[in-house]
């Protein structure tokens, strides 16, 4: 986590991060004696109350390399921050633990739920993705499975656990597909952005796979009229924006967006694949955050084309942002 404390105090604060995860970790390993567990809880106090009589700190939720960007996959590590307290995400008993996401339990909590607090109806948000890369342009709901990572399989499992509910639950469901969600809030796609502006982006591949945009008002939309309408019980809706564009026609539109340009040479995508399997291969076993991941290259890869055609019949969807817009307002919310 990045600071804007001095170099020396963001130091020492490590340093007692470090230590007091020793001292958690002393606590939950080792027998003592019941005077040396009173005296260390009389010392432990004691620091507390020194340390609380500084001025509370509004602390940034910033990595060193930048903002957060999207939250890691079923299967991926969670990552904590240098100074700690504990080891791990809030582990208990100051135990270093690899935490990892479980989509399938997840959506299977949110539904007890929903039917213990007579939820009338769930909208389940899972994703295109779970279509993987597609033949046929466009593709609809029907289209085969074929997820290509953790985090797909972890959507695909909560559709499947909603579909379980449909009939069983006390309660109405929907599942919504979204395609590539981008706009203010978003910052996935803010490499692209800040890249192209310093004419730094990098094209991988011919530029020509089709991807499918959907702006963040018009998934709102959709999702709400999923959550009112009353057909949408029952159905899977791909929810999207009005067509779909090759690569090259976005990255065309963000760099008049941003004032850059588009890059004029296309790099060959093996090496990209190898660097990114590499990066994962050295850093996950180290505990460290890849800088590059092979699930991000499939960008440049993967198809992503769907008819959203289903949603408009069943929910009168109807997208309102085009992508010119949609970049246009996206580019604006980055630059403020």
């Amino acid at each position: 986590m990045s600071s804007s404390l001095p170099d020396d105090v963001a130091v020492a604060r490590i340093r007692l991060g470090r230590a007091t995860r020793a001292l958690g970790h002393a606590i939950a390993g080792h027998h003592a004696s019941t005077d040396v567990l009173d005296s260390v809880t009389a010392d432990v106090e004691r620091l507390t109350l020194l340390l609380a009589e500084g001025e509370l700190r509004n602390r940034q939720i910033e990595r060193p390399g930048g903002d957060w960007g999207p939250g890691p996959a079923d299967g991926e590590e969670m990552f904590s921050f240098d100074e700690r307290p504990i080891s791990g995400r809030a582990a208990p008993y100051g135990l270093d633990l690899r935490v990892v996401r479980d989509g399938d339990e997840a959506v299977g909590h949110v539904l007890d739920a929903a039917a213990h607090h007579g939820v009338q109806r769930v909208v389940h948000c899972s994703t295109v993705g779970v279509h993987g890369h597609v033949s046929a342009i466009p593709s609809d709901e029907t289209a085969p499975f074929n997820p290509g990572d953790v985090y797909q399989l972890s959507k695909l499992a909560g559709e499947a656990r909603v579909r379980e509910a449909m009939g069983n639950r006390p309660f109405e469901s929907v599942v919504c597909r979204p395609a590539g969600i981008y706009g203010p809030g978003d910052l996935r796609f803010l490499k692209v952005f800040r890249g192209l502006q310093k004419r730094r982006f990098p094209m991988f591949g011919s530029g020509e796979v089709t991807y499918h945009f959907t702006y963040i008002d018009d998934l709102v939309d959709g999702l709400l009229l999923a959550g009112d309408h009353p057909d949408a019980p029952g159905q899977t809706l791909i929810l999207g924006g009005d067509g779909f564009y090759p690569l090259n026609d976005f990255v065309a539109l963000v760099a008049a967006a941003v004032g850059g340009r588009p890059p004029r040479v296309h790099l060959p995508l093996p090496p990209l694949l190898l660097a990114a399997r590499l990066c994962e291969g050295l850093c996950t076993p180290l505990g460290i955050d890849p800088p590059l991941h092979v699930r991000r290259c499939e960008f440049y890869i993967k198809a992503r084309a769907f008819s959203n055609a289903r949603a408009k019949a069943v929910l009168g969807f109807r997208p309102r942002v085009s992508l010119a817009e949609g970049v246009y307002r996206t580019a604006c919310w980055y630059a403020a």
